[in-house]
């Protein structure tokens, strides 16, 4: 059996995440004992080619960080944790803004068929909170409130 090629951008298999996971974990074994809350190795190797593809992508398409965050409108340090991978800083209304600019969406729905459980955490802005309603749908425009409300 040949081993498949895998890059930073690999969509891993369960059972490659698990072994990864696994070697950092004796890799690292000694400082896993000494610190109270360790990180979720399984997450980040997951979200890993995640983070990989969307900084290969931005760049692929000629954009800086402050170019997409400037599109986006939003602060150039929330994309680099999507690039950076960190799990707890990613928020999920600023990550598909993200992954639509980036055109990722055939892309993440493979990485999301593999990685369900972390996508939908990585989706709900956090756990066990819901997703943010769109603007338009939270609050009227000035507009609609100026002409609804009488003027005094």
């Amino acid at each position: 059996m040949s081993r498949r090629k895998i890059t930073a951008t690999t969509i891993l298999t369960d059972s490659e995440v698990r072994k990864l996971a696994a070697a950092v974990r004796v890799s690292f074994a000694e400082w896993f004992d000494r610190v109270p809350h360790p990180p979720d190795i399984e997450s980040g190797v997951r979200l890993s080619s995640l983070a990989k593809r969307c900084e290969a992508r931005r760049r692929e398409m000629g954009f800086s960080i402050a170019e997409a965050a400037r599109v986006l409108r939003v602060p150039r340090y929330r994309l680099k944790a999507i690039e950076a991978g960190s799990v707890g800083s990613i928020q999920g209304k600023i990550l598909r803004a993200y992954l639509v600019h980036l055109r990722m969406g055939a892309w993440y729905k493979r990485w999301k068929s593999v990685n369900a459980v972390l996508a939908d955490r990585l989706e709900s802005d956090g756990a066990g909170e819901q997703r943010d309603a769109p603007d338009e749908a939270r609050r009227p425009s000035k507009r609609k409130a100026s002409l609804s409300a009488p003027r005094r």
